[in-house]
């Protein structure tokens, strides 16, 4: 089962304006890991990208403060690749990345919502409305 954690840097209060932490993207088996990063950026790349998993065979998410985008790549057994520089996890399609994204997402809402500087990071703004709309 695919998973998809946001750890916060905990030398740093969960900031709203800049949500520092670790990203770890898991398949069960293997993992994706991304040190020291802007939450935001990456689940608001992974949203935006979530219509184009089922209509390509591959799909390159850009994160603005990355110097690489990650690479999903359909597979010949119908499952998604996701590659990150040199580490690859494997999710059995757009749906089983969606449900990680949501997981993620409530998780990353649940910490800021008492920081007073999340309301206003535009950045954060496509993930709330993202978490509106799958959540009813």
């Amino acid at each position: 089962m695919l998973t998809i954690n946001c750890i916060f840097d905990e030398d740093f209060e969960p900031g709203g304006m800049d949500p520092l932490g670790k990203l770890v993207i898991s398949d069960g088996q293997s993992r994706i890991v991304v040190e020291s990063t802007y939450l935001d950026s990456w689940l608001g790349s992974f949203i935006a990208a979530l219509p184009r998993l089922s209509r390509t065979a591959r799909a390159s998410v850009e994160i603005a403060e990355e110097p690489r985008p990650i690479q999903i790549d359909a597979t010949e057994d119908g499952r998604l690749a996701i590659s990150y520089k040199d580490q690859k996890i494997l999710a059995k399609g757009p749906t089983e990345i969606e449900l990680a994204l949501r997981a993620a997402v409530n998780s990353f809402l649940d910490v800021i919502k008492n920081s007073p500087e999340a309301s206003q990071n535009r950045f954060i703004d496509p993930i709330r409305r993202f978490w509106a709309t799958t959540h009813s």
